[in-house]
């Protein structure tokens, strides 16, 4: 077994299992001008909350519909069709990536969504 000092230097990840928990995190990442979306472990290092993660706890849901060959209508109609696929097999909160050209884009918050904050690169990585 490890010496515990030999690897004390390195940060520690676990669940977040309180109120207090959530709220250490809420506040570490309000104090670096972060938001906090959905999440699920924390961080921390040498007693100080110093990140997050949010895992398993939104479902990711990709979504791509022809710009040339479907209406408004339709496109509304196949994100509402998905979405209650997803509510029906158990998901409580999606994640839909909208690139800032998308014909969706100006309408997402009218569609219920609400945006997460600055934008970003989504990045995959297959595991």
């Amino acid at each position: 077994m490890s010496d515990p000092k030999t690897i004390s230097f390195l940060p520690t990840v676990r669940p977040l299992r309180s109120n207090a928990d959530f709220h250490a995190v809420h506040v570490a990442a309000e104090a670096d001008q972060h938001q906090v979306i959905a999440a699920t472990h924390m961080a921390e290092k040498h007693g100080q909350v110093i990140g997050y993660a949010s895992i398993g706890a939104v479902t990711p849901m990709l979504v791509w519909v022809s710009t040339k060959q479907v209406q408004a209508r339709d496109s509304l109609y196949l994100l509402n069709m998905a979405e209650n696929i997803a509510a029906n097999a158990g998901v409580r909160q999606l994640m839909v990536p909208c690139q800032t050209d998308s014909p969706f884009h100006p309408f997402m918050e009218k569609f219920g969504y609400q945006a997460a904050g600055k934008p970003f690169d989504l990045f995959l990585k297959q595991l």
